[in-house]
């Protein structure tokens, strides 16, 4: 499932005012994220396409994209409605699930302020955007409209393993482009 394209592209490149064109970043991956038998999201991974002929096989692609300085985006569409307050629980139990109980002390504050600004329902179609470069740091959108920018590697690395971590909320495997 290519959910990256030219016509939704824009929203993931205008991040850190991105110069780079869609066709310089490679689709990894895509999962869909289920509840019982519900579609909630397919969600899919992009990283630079240079960077893709130097992930072998036998790479731990999960631990070298997380803790890389590559570029990555994680690209997610709504398949249905969700309320805000259950987009802020699954969130939470996301990111408990994939620190620590140090890990979630440092970042507790950090969190809140984020999923503070997610501040309305979600909408069938919508699209979330989590965007890391170097030079920029973490950046999220929702709908085209920023809604988190921040520099913390380890808030990052947490985030970002909600999809990428050993307690994903998708198929890691698919995700990662793995069989």
């Amino acid at each position: 499932m290519a959910l990256l394209n030219a016509s939704n592209a824009n929203a993931a490149q205008s991040l850190c005012g991105a110069s780079s064109k869609i066709d310089t970043y490679a689709q990894l991956g895509s999962a869909r994220r289920t509840f019982l038998f519900f579609d909630v999201y397919d969600v899919a991974l992009y990283i630079p396409r240079q960077d893709v002929a130097r992930l072998s096989a036998s790479t731990n692609r999960a631990t070298h994209i997380l803790n890389s300085r590559q570029s990555k985006q994680l690209y997610l569409k709504y398949a249905r409605d969700i309320g805000v307050k259950k987009v802020r629980e699954v969130l939470r139990d996301g990111f408990q699930n994939n620190a620590s109980a140090e890990q979630w002390m440092r970042q507790q504050d950090r969190f809140e302020r984020f999923t503070a600004k997610i501040s309305s329902d979600i909408s069938e179609g919508d699209q979330l955007v989590l965007a890391w470069s170097e030079a920029c740091g973490l950046q999220v959108q929702l709908n085209g409209a920023l809604v988190l920018e921040d520099g913390d590697p380890e808030f990052t690395r947490i985030l970002l393993s909600i999809w990428l971590g050993d307690q994903a909320v998708v198929e890691r495997e698919a995700l990662l482009g793995l069989p």
